[in-house]
């Protein structure tokens, strides 16, 4: 699938669920919980989650955070800038992962962290499941083979640490297909 079409399947699926006119989850979930049960299971509410980061910094103090729009393939941030970057089932729907964790590379400092919840196949889909755009939104259709996403990784010259892996989420969230939660913790070569 070509980028500018998976990014505008993606705009497009998110922009329905934003506005409340899609109803159920189009994650491959077998339909009986319903996206605001899912948003919520997962620690999501109705609000836009920037202004809820906004507030949530405003309401504890914090002075020393920001959070911006931006394009994961093409961060808005300064080289060696950034302390801490969390990924929660987003890198799935860009088109090239490997220039996601190259820029997670770029803008992180030394010290800095790159903590990732995402999907990873632990079989290959068939064609036509990567090109379902059900799929493509719902962080499945763009996956990686568990092998191939962390090769990406250390492609990047990141290292990881996997921190927890979660198969239930198949049965759960996905109808079955082969798939894991995969969570990990990647940072600069020598640096922990």
């Amino acid at each position: 699938m070509k980028e500018e079409k998976t990014k505008k399947i993606v705009k497009k699926h998110y922009s329905k669920i934003a506005t409340g006119e899609m109803k159920r989850c189009s994650c491959g979930c077998d339909g009986t919980l319903d996206n605001k049960q899912i948003s919520k299971a997962i620690g999501y509410t109705n609000e836009e989650m920037i202004n809820k980061a906004r507030k949530n910094a405003e309401h504890y103090g914090y002075k020393n955070v920001e959070f911006r729009f931006g394009d994961i393939e093409k961060l808005p941030v300064d080289d060696n800038s950034i302390d801490i970057i969390i990924s929660n089932c987003v890198i799935n729907l860009a088109p090239d992962k490997l220039k996601v964790f190259k820029e997670a590379y770029r803008v992180l400092k030394n010290t800095g962290k790159m903590f990732v919840s995402d999907i990873v196949l632990l079989k290959e889909l068939t064609d036509e499941q990567k090109n379902d755009e059900e799929l493509v939104a719902g962080c499945v259709g763009g996956a990686l083979l568990k092998e191939e996403y962390l090769k990406i990784i250390e492609d990047a010259s990141l290292n990881f640490q996997i921190i927890s892996e979660d198969k239930e989420i198949s049965k759960i969230q996905y109808s079955g297909i082969p798939l894991e939660s995969l969570h990990i913790k990647a940072y600069k070569s020598g640096f922990f």
